[in-house]
């Protein structure tokens, strides 16, 4: 009996509780819609909504115009560069083409008779001489027998005596490889390895050697300068200034 009676109970407490979790699912099932969400915020009001499209407006603007200032200056400073490097370099080529290369001239040597004191009565290259044609290889300054002859540049004398058509003659060897030859002089004044300065007295004009008289001088007396470079005869006019 005893035993009927605690089967009976815990049948019961069974039931209850299986009716009760019956109860709540229908309950949840029908449950209004409103209770089941969350409450969503309040909306804001029509003015503060137009508050906020004219504030972002303005801010779109101001983004805009510092975006434009900032491309504008960067083009400004890179344009001019590439237009000024064009011209130039036009400008060098167009130079380059219209000047004519020549061959550069050095003023090395002082004249060796004061400028007052002569004149050139024959020139450095061809020329015919009572009908014969010849080359010659410097310059000659006529001048008045005795006439003061000084060295052309600072120097070490290594030559002072008579040649065959020279005559009387001086030769001179200077820096950077030039020598310069006066010849046909009347008087020697230096010896040589002795060492003159320039515009020192060398030597007098003279007419000794093998000498021609012009149509236009009365005597024959004159100077023939000669200037060496390297060891070969150049052109004396072009370094003597």
């Amino acid at each position: 009996m005893h035993k009927n009676r605690l089967s009976h109970i815990l049948f019961l407490i069974l039931a209850t509780l299986i009716c009760s979790d019956a109860i709540l699912i229908h309950a949840v099932q029908k449950r209004p819609t409103h209770m089941a969400r969350r409450s969503s915020p309040a909306k804001p009001s029509r003015e503060v909504q137009q508050r906020l499209a004219i504030e972002r407006v303005r801010i779109r603007d101001s983004i805009r115009k510092e975006f434009y200032k900032n491309s504008r200056k960067a083009s400004v400073k890179k344009s001019p560069s590439r237009p000024i490097k064009r011209k130039r370099t036009q400008t060098k080529r167009s130079a380059r083409k219209r000047t004519p290369q020549r061959t550069p001239s050095k003023k090395v040597f002082r004249w060796p008779v004061h400028p007052k004191n002569f004149w050139l009565s024959s020139y450095y290259g061809p020329r015919t001489v009572k009908g014969r044609k010849g080359f010659h290889s410097g310059i000659d300054l006529a001048a008045t027998t005795g006439t003061r002859v000084s060295a052309a540049a600072s120097g070490k004398v290594i030559e002072a005596r008579y040649l065959s058509g020279y005559g009387k003659c001086i030769v001179i060897a200077h820096a950077n490889r030039y020598k310069t030859r006066y010849a046909h002089l009347s008087r020697i004044v230096v010896r040589v390895g002795q060492r003159v300065k320039c515009g020192q007295l060398i030597g007098k004009v003279g007419a000794t050697g093998h000498v021609s008289k012009n149509k236009t001088s009365r005597s024959a007396s004159h100077l023939h300068f000669e200037v060496y470079r390297n060891g070969k005869r150049v052109n004396p006019s072009r370094y003597l200034g």
